[in-house]
């Protein structure tokens, strides 16, 4: 369930606080120590638990980290790793 809209993202992005903020089902916009801003897709796969980045904003859209996210949670979902099936297809 989305909790983030647009103005939003700005504003968190205005004040650059370092720290997380979650969207929903995974999805967080991170805030790093310099002010820079970045998604971030969290998820658990075979108990394990990993951090997946979707880019940098502004670059990224909040709704394009909602799609890649998406795409992300499905995969995960079945039991493909989404970090290494990006990692498989940027080798090709």
């Amino acid at each position: 369930m989305a909790s983030l809209t647009t103005k939003t993202v700005e504003k968190i992005v205005r004040t650059a606080v370092p720290g997380l903020t979650n969207d929903g089902d995974g999805l967080y916009l991170k805030i790093s120590r310099t002010g820079s801003a970045s998604w971030i897709y969290r998820f658990k796969l075979a108990g394990r638990s990993r951090d997946m980045g979707l880019g940098r904003h502004p670059e990224v859209s909040l709704a394009a980290a909602r799609d890649k996210a998406a795409d992300a949670r499905r995969l995960s979902r079945v039991g493909i790793d989404p970090l290494q099936n990006r990692d498989e297809e940027l080798e090709r």
